[in-house]
């Protein structure tokens, strides 16, 4: 089963039933594929229906991104980025994001004479769910209006975390896929330029707490 079938069925958040899968892991048989909530069979790694679904698109171009996605084991959204990725020259498989190299020359982060300690950052707990409901109880935030909005404003985040992947991929039809693409692109934005400002509030309180 799928992490988001077991959270689904436990009644845990899918990053924490993760967690338990990863430190559980050596006991467990090595699958290729898992069942999720709908009941259907997906692999665990796309890059194998990927490159089955680029060879049927090359044979059948006419071919359904269904029919496509059918024969090759993965989902249509998949093999619409598939054929977007074909049409635009690029490989059909997503190339990791490599780190970025350490020049051999580049000096030790702390010299013998100047040993600072970097305030150590906070860190989201493997489940969010715990998270979000330790907010929920905090009468800071319950008792005041713009508490409340940003506490609804998490709840629905947690909601669409949940339903997150291959769940929402396939409800969005083709026709609405740039919309869809735009939107989410502003929402992330909006939350990455507040995770940004509030990553240096926290810094520099840090630093207050660490200084004193």
């Amino acid at each position: 089963m799928s992490d988001r079938a077991i959270a689904w069925a436990a009644g845990l958040g899918a990053k924490a039933v993760a967690a338990i899968r990863r430190r559980v892991a050596d006991t467990l048989p090595q699958l290729s594929a898992r069942i999720g909530r709908d009941g259907k069979t997906r692999p665990l790694s796309s890059v194998d229906g990927r490159l089955r679904a680029a060879e049927l698109i090359a044979e059948r171009p006419e071919a359904s991104l269904r029919e496509v996605a059918r024969l090759a084991g993965i989902s249509p959204a998949t093999v619409s980025d598939v054929r977007k990725r074909l049409e635009s020259g690029l490989a059909p498989v997503v190339e990791p994001a490599r780190a970025p190299e350490v020049p051999a020359d580049l000096p030790a982060a702390a010299d013998a004479g100047d040993r600072r300690v970097e305030p150590k950052r906070n860190q989201l707990p493997a489940d969010p769910v715990a998270a979000l409901e330790k907010l929920l109880r905090d009468p800071s935030l319950r008792h005041k209006e713009g508490g409340r909005h940003l506490l609804r404003l998490l709840q629905q985040q947690n909601a669409v975390a949940a339903r997150a992947g291959e769940d929402l991929m396939e409800a969005v039809p083709s026709h609405c896929g740039s919309l869809v693409l735009d939107l989410a692109r502003y929402y992330a934005d909006t939350w990455t330029d507040l995770a940004k400002q509030l990553d240096e509030r926290v810094r520099q309180e840090n630093r207050r707490g660490f200084g004193g």
